[in-house]
């Protein structure tokens, strides 16, 4: 029982540090899918800068830009649906496609020079939930109207599961591995689903995971955790994308997030289970093996106490046991052949002692007989 006490507990804490390592290994995904993300949003920004330099008239510059950016399938996670072209003064110039009004307030205060995401602009959009805007400065250096370009964002959801080695650069190994698929979800800091990938959440509305989720939406720090409310359970890397206020969860069901864990613990209970159920059962053998030969030598003791000999120790043991057994069955066989040299001897000893006394009495007899016979003689002559 101890044995098998600390093997399971030396197993236990390999378990837990497999399933450490999950949450890990989550947590890493879902850092290298940010990664992704902000490799799109860096794209999307340069594609900005690129097209709005090259835009005949400000003007112009936002339809230009929208053209060059707007196709559906250039970004994984999202679709630019709108322009705006901004002066100095944060005043929109121009815009082009869906631009909602009076977004402006939205903007950040200051602008140091770099692209920054604001999300989001609206709570929803023309074709779809509203993702972010992202602002990117162009000027005044350019001697232009135009200070600032924003693109206007829509989630691109879909019901299908998230696969990271679908998005990961082919070129690293150790993000192009493939992985198993995930629900992803980037929620805003008030809890809001602004893109759902899988059958987990729903675009537009609060996500139902923010109770768990609260606490690492207020710090902005990574988190890997286990959703076990309701009956279906989830384990969850949540990691902030920087530079902004969203935050991206990975989701996985706990049965496959923790296949291996569970898998390995699974095994290590009917380990644990047959090994002591065997153990039990080779000790119950072995101390059968002991218990019954030596309560055979006892009953056999018991009767060589009580003076029967008659009756051979027949043990069957090959141990310290049958070893016992010989030297006892030695020691009866000895004291059956005394016994027996004991009996004959007496035996013999009655038969002289009755032929001596038969003799005595003959002698004695005689001796009566001539006494009698001499008093009769001696009466006779008187």
């Amino acid at each position: 029982a101890l044995m098998f006490t600390i093997g399971g507990l030396l197993g236990l804490t390999a378990i837990e540090e497999a399933t450490q390592q999950v949450f890990e290994e989550r947590l890493a995904t879902a850092q290298a899918t940010v990664a992704v993300f902000q490799r799109d949003v860096d794209r999307l920004a340069s594609d900005v800068a690129l097209v709005a330099d090259l835009a005949p008239t400000p003007s112009a510059a936002p339809e230009r830009v929208l053209e060059r950016i707007g196709d559906p399938d250039r970004y994984p996670f999202f679709h630019v649906v709108g322009v705006s072209a901004l002066d100095d003064d944060g005043a929109v110039v121009s815009s082009a496609g869906h631009t909602p009004p009076d977004w402006t307030s939205t903007m950040p205060q200051s602008r140091s020079g770099s692209s920054s995401l604001v999300a989001p602009a609206l709570p929803t959009a023309a074709d779809g939930v509203a993702f972010f805007d992202i602002v990117v400065p162009v000027g005044p250096a350019s001697g232009g109207p135009v200070a600032t370009f924003v693109g206007h964002t829509i989630s691109s959801n879909q019901g299908s599961p998230f696969h990271p080695s679908g998005q990961f650069d082919p070129t690293t190994p150790e993000l192009g591995r493939e992985t198993e698929p995930y629900n992803l979800e980037v929620l805003a800091a008030d809890g809001t689903t602004l893109l759902a990938v899988g059958d987990s959440g729903q675009a537009g509305t609060t996500s139902h995971h923010l109770d768990e989720l609260r606490h690492a939406l207020t710090s902005r720090e990574p988190a890997a955790l286990v959703d076990d409310r309701g009956t279906s359970h989830h384990v969850m890397a949540a990691v902030p994308i920087p530079e902004s206020s969203l935050f991206l969860v990975l989701e996985q069901p706990v049965d496959v997030a923790l296949a291996l864990p569970n898998r390995l613990r699974e095994q290590l209970a009917l380990l644990i289970g047959v090994g002591f159920a065997s153990a039990l059962f080779v000790a119950w053998v072995t101390t059968r093996r002991v218990v019954k030969p030596t309560a055979e030598l006892t009953t056999a003791a018991a009767r060589m106490a009580d003076g029967d000999l008659s009756e051979p120790i027949d043990v069957a043991a090959y141990d310290e046991v049958g070893t016992l057994a010989s030297t006892l069955e030695l020691m009866r066989r000895r004291l059956l052949d005394a016994q027996t040299q004991l009996v004959d001897v007496n035996r013999d000893l009655e038969q002289r002692i009755r032929e001596r006394t038969a003799r005595l009495g003959f002698v004695l007899r005689k001796t009566i007989s001539a006494q009698e016979d001499e008093r009769h003689a001696l009466a006779r002559e008187l």
